[in-house]
């Protein structure tokens, strides 16, 4: 009868716990302020303006015959414009995204698709990039790869504080 009563208490007094730090620490980390643009956005002192999306099918052989089925490259080609001082871009941070799927870019094919690979810009200088996002139809189920293409699909460019994301569908 102790056991089942300390038992009940110390649960109640974990879950208490649990529920203080989960206040507390969504309390101290606001939700990120959204900026969403079609063609063009402006991130600490970079502008970003979507040129182009062209879509490709079936570019990964290698995965066609790995078990992952067939897969479709986006390539997403941006002018970079630099408006402050000398800054690099972080390619961890560019991503392909939708609500329920994000995808970062595919490095060997970042440097098929570039001639100059530097991510370093200095101050005024302006670039064009071309980023590649390969995705896999295993990763998705049946009815959702049939309508892959119609996607609402967001080329996310930073996640916080500021969630800047170019609308690419």
């Amino acid at each position: 009868m102790k056991t089942k009563l300390f038992l009940k208490i110390s649960l109640g007094a974990l879950f208490l716990i649990w529920a203080i730090l989960f206040l507390v620490i969504n309390h101290k980390y606001k939700s990120p302020n959204i900026i969403e643009s079609d063609y063009q956005v402006y991130h600490n002192g970079i502008s970003y303006e979507l040129l182009d999306v062209e879509v490709k099918k079936n570019v990964d052989e290698e995965a066609l015959n790995d078990g992952l089925g067939e897969n479709i490259e986006y390539v997403i080609t941006v002018k970079v414009n630099n408006t402050s001082e000398a800054q690099k871009i972080d390619l961890s941070e560019v991503v392909l995204y939708r609500t329920d799927y994000s995808n970062c870019v595919a490095l060997d094919y970042y440097y098929d698709e570039n001639e100059d690979v530097s991510l370093s810009l200095e101050a005024g200088e302006e670039k064009i990039y071309k980023f590649p996002f390969i995705i896999y139809q295993n990763l998705f189920t049946d009815k959702q790869w049939k309508n892959i293409e119609n996607s609402d699909w967001k080329l996310l460019l930073n996640l916080y504080p500021e969630k800047i994301m170019l609308d690419i569908s």
